[in-house]
């Protein structure tokens, strides 16, 4: 009953669709945290979440309140006008109200460390790279050189640098030579030829960025080599084993934060709460699987009793199974 009562709560009684919600809570782990205000309501003689009101990282000003309290306070960008007068800017909210997620908390320190610093200096690096391909592409992949006759004024100097400037490979390209003495050529030796170190460099750092998240598997074979299926598949579980941390971190606090005191409201201190639990994340390979299972029963390590049969079926993604059908069977 308490169960079917949580699982109302999320999934009906709000205002937003909870996988909505669950999608910004998934940010927490690139801002470093994610919070979220609880805003209560009742409804047929029971007391529901309203909402999850996000409170988004890029208003957070600190750790506390006003007084000192355990919360935050925030620093709104306006000040909200509300029924003829302005509203705070820097409004308070308890801990208590607060359904809070940080990436790797240390100790007190609720900023968490967001999973994606560390590829910064990759991803800065790469961007100055493509700027610079770029500024080669529009400049004719080479440096302008502009010889001024003798005798030339500060008027043919001035002429000379703006031409050097407004120089870029574009549909009306031309220069225009005042005369023969003017000497102008585009050197391009040297320059041309270091493409691909640049097309290297920013694979290289592609790399290190996919890396940074255990994503490395999915840059493999983009650089024109090959990459073999088990390594592949190596490394994407380790991607998914980190996938499975994430789920069971934000499976711990809507417990604690949410659902322990949602049904607290409701039915009072319980000895045991209804748990919010993510299905299993990643392909299965049912050949293996099957494989395992069948090693498992012929070694009399598992015997194929009534829950095997169920779990089984449902693992498999075959029509379920329930006891009393198997009873009467």
């Amino acid at each position: 009953e308490i169960a079917n009562f949580v699982h109302e709560a999320l999934e009906k009684r709000m205002d937003r669709p909870f996988s909505q919600v669950l999608s910004e809570i998934l940010l927490f782990p690139f801002f470093g945290y994610y919070y979220f205000e609880k805003v209560l309501k009742i409804e047929d003689g029971k007391v529901w979440w309203k909402k999850w009101a996000p409170r988004i990282p890029t208003a957070h000003y600190r750790w506390e309140m006003k007084d000192g309290k355990p919360g935050v306070t925030q620093q709104l960008p306006y000040s909200p006008y509300k029924d003829g007068q302005y509203g705070n800017t820097q409004p308070e909210i308890p801990m208590e109200k607060l359904v809070l997620f940080t990436y790797q908390q240390e100790g007190d320190n609720y900023d968490g460390y967001p999973i994606l610093r560390t590829a910064w200096r990759s991803y800065y690096t790469k961007d100055i790279l493509y700027r610079i391909q770029a500024i080669r592409a529009e400049r004719g992949s080479g440096i302008l050189i502009v010889g001024l006759p003798d005798g030339h004024n500060d008027t043919d100097m001035a002429d000379a640098e703006e031409m050097c400037r407004n120089f870029k490979s574009v549909e009306q390209t031309f220069i225009i030579k005042p005369n023969k003495e003017w000497e102008i050529e585009l050197m391009t030796a040297g320059i041309a030829d270091k493409t691909t170190d640049i097309s290297d460099s920013i694979k290289h750092h592609n790399e290190m960025i996919a890396m940074n998240i255990l994503g490395q598997f999915i840059v493999l074979g983009t650089g024109g080599g090959g990459g073999s299926y088990a390594l592949s598949k190596d490394q994407s579980d380790f991607f998914t084993l980190g996938l499975r941390e994430i789920t069971k971190q934000t499976s711990a606090v809507i417990d604690k934060q949410a659902i322990e005191e949602i049904v607290n409201l409701n039915y009072g201190k319980r000895e045991k709460y209804p748990t919010h639990v993510f299905e299993q994340i990643g392909q299965i390979d049912f050949g293996e699987m099957a494989t395992t299972l069948s090693t498992l029963v012929a070694g009399g390590i598992v015997d194929v009793d009534d829950n095997i049969k169920i779990w089984a079926r449902k693992a498999f993604g075959l029509p379920e199974l329930t006891p009393e059908e198997i009873e009467a069977k």
